[in-house]
């Protein structure tokens, strides 16, 4: 571009004793400087020249750019896709969480296609600051990361953009389930439907063919008993394997229409505690009765010539005594 520059008047140099007379005339007479069609058609002049000209270099080794450029290897071109990717500016290796999503500068983008605990390789993009594109560690591209406007907890009921965004997270959340039960049978083979007893009666079988080392759950066979009706109707029933044998189907004896009791031992020290608290009660009636008659006795004799009662208490007596 320092060859290109020099060829206009008002060239100033990288020094300002390069400088020339004519670059201070243009600088106060701009008017006289070619216009913008006159500077694209010489650039667009020079550029054909500089392709076809011979360079030295360890690159160009007395070659020109065209004739380099004419001897490189034929490869599709990029699709406008592949173009795009190209220029993705990657940011930083994250670890997937819950969402499952990426934090990146506080945000969360989320992306079905991501595993929980896995590392990927986040790039952005200068268009759209809300999409962050995730890779695996070997460069596969995975997909988009997007965020996700949250619904209001104040959004009322016509609100159709609500409405839309609860939709799709009801429907993320079922094709999310669906996605789980069907990962969770291709692990056990079917084996977390199974019962205790048909795990017990199952074995585990090692393939390695393949180089999978991994087993594969092998149940025993089961008696089936099938009846098609119509041509999309198919109905199947399974028994689970005889692992135990059955039962007796023998009806249990009648009880007796009498039933007798056994004779049960005798608690001796309850009866001798029992015995002892009635014979105190005995005792304590005897007393008090014998308090009565005294103190009617007492009476009779203590009363005077005239027939008065002096009211003694005996018992206070018979206690001084």
């Amino acid at each position: 571009m320092k060859e290109f520059d020099k060829l206009f008047p008002d060239y100033l140099g990288s020094t300002p004793a390069m400088r020339t007379m004519d670059a201070a005339w243009f600088d106060r007479h701009p008017e006289e400087l070619p216009t913008l069609e006159q500077f694209a058609q010489i650039f667009a002049e020079f550029i054909r020249d500089y392709h076809k000209t011979p360079k030295h270099g360890k690159i160009h080794q007395g070659r020109s750019p065209q004739e380099i450029w004419n001897a490189r290897p034929n490869r599709p071109a990029l699709t406008p896709e592949r173009l795009k990717m190209a220029l993705l500016r990657p940011l930083d290796i994250r670890t997937v969480g819950r969402g499952p999503a990426v934090m990146m500068d506080g945000k969360r983008y989320l992306l079905d296609k991501l595993t929980w605990g896995e590392k990927v390789i986040v790039k952005s993009e200068s268009i759209d600051p809300d999409v962050m594109h995730c890779f695996t560690l070997d460069g596969a591209y995975i997909g988009p990361a997007r965020t996700r406007t949250m619904v209001s907890a104040l959004a009322q009921r016509n609100d159709e953009e609500a409405k839309k965004l609860i939709a799709e997270g009801m429907a993320r959340g079922r094709r999310q389930l669906i996605e789980a039960k069907s990962g969770m049978f291709d692990l056990t083979d079917g084996g977390h439907l199974m019962s205790i007893l048909e795990l017990s009666a199952s074995s585990v079988v090692v393939d390695n063919t393949n180089g999978d080392s991994a087993g594969r759950l092998q149940t025993p066979p089961k008696k089936q008993i099938t009846s098609v009706k119509g041509q999309q109707h198919s109905f199947s029933r399974q028994t689970l394997p005889e692992a135990f044998p059955p039962a007796d189907d023998t009806e249990p004896p009648k009880p007796a229409r009498k039933i007798h009791l056994a004779p049960s031992k005798v608690d001796r020290s309850l009866l001798k505690m029992v015995h002892s608290a009635r014979h105190d009660n005995d005792d304590d009636d005897a007393q008090e009765q014998e308090n009565l008659d005294l103190d009617r006795r007492a009476a009779e004799e203590n009363t005077d010539m005239d027939g008065e009662n002096l009211n003694l208490d005996c018992r206070a007596i018979l206690a001084d005594t």
